[in-house]
């Protein structure tokens, strides 16, 4: 008996190190952006398809279904596949603009509070027989939050438009986010980022077009011109369109504060999938 002491202690210590390895284990954090953008599109699936099995269950005490009723109000003829793929990009997405830019989704009231209606649903399923992806999102958070983001940031600043203006890095990580979530979505929707100097030359040709044809002599800053972009996508003609009105006005009248209040109530953009009007609000 005196001899199957020993090997009984080296077992327990085995098993009380294996233990406390699995207490401390902490799951690997994505290295590159392409690592960290097929993690991402994997939990944007997995809640694209508990949102759909949730708006198909009982109408009693169901977020889901109360929050795809009260976008209906906003958005008539959208589909519950097209909230549940928008409310996942919103999330997935979400997650990231709150680690590159902080603070920023806090400013944006009505993208913070459709963000927080949806964290909130899925957070209700935490202990419930479906909460599977409530765990997937606090893992998610957890990997985030030890995340190397200046490593992250560098790698998405190479891969961007070399130009001075620069392609803002999270419209950059959501083209390659959305290509691992959904390719056919991102070919159906047309979303490829549009190179600044090719944004700027269309802006230009309407901007004379408006001059030389039609006799409006200051062009896009014409005061009573209205400019709305119906499928703004991430804002980039909108952006080049206020590019352009700045230098005119500055060029003409040297100050630029006083319009740029006037222009909030003339420029605007609106989209059919709210994922893309809080990605123009970053631009």
């Amino acid at each position: 008996m005196q001899g199957a002491c020993p090997r009984f202690t080296n077992t327990t210590s085995a098993v009380a190190e294996l233990l406390r390895d699995f207490v401390n284990y902490k799951t690997p954090i994505p290295a590159t952006a392409e690592a960290l953008a097929d993690e991402i599109a994997a939990f944007a699936k997995q809640l694209r398809s508990h949102i759909l099995r949730h708006l198909g269950g009982p109408v009693a005490g169901n977020r889901y279904l109360k929050l795809y009723t009260d976008v209906q109000k906003d958005t008539p003829g959208v589909t519950r596949e097209d909230f549940a793929q928008d409310a996942a990009q919103i999330v997935a997405i979400g997650q990231f603009i709150d680690k590159i830019r902080p603070g920023f989704l806090q400013r944006n009231v009505l993208a913070r509070k459709r963000y927080d209606d949806i964290m909130s649903a899925i957070k209700s399923y935490s202990g419930h027989h479906d909460s599977a992806t409530a765990v997937s999102l606090e893992n998610l958070e957890d990997r985030l939050a030890r995340l190397d983001t200046p490593r992250i940031q560098q790698e998405l600043l190479r891969a961007t438009d070399k130009d001075t203006l620069g392609t803002p890095i999270v419209i950059s990580f959501y083209e390659m986010f959305l290509e691992r979530f959904d390719p056919k979505a991102k070919k159906d929707r047309g979303v490829y980022y549009t190179p600044t100097q090719v944004a700027d030359y269309l802006v230009r040709t309407v901007d004379r077009h408006l001059k030389e044809n039609l006799g409006i002599s200051q062009g896009l800053a014409d005061e009573n011109l209205e400019i709305m972009d119906l499928a703004c996508g991430t804002g980039i003609f909108l952006v080049a369109a206020i590019r352009l009105i700045h230098a005119t006005v500055v060029r003409r009248w040297y100050s630029w504060q006083p319009y740029a209040y006037h222009l909030l109530g003339l420029i605007g953009g609106s989209d059919y999938f709210f994922i893309a009007s809080l990605l123009a609000g970053m631009n």
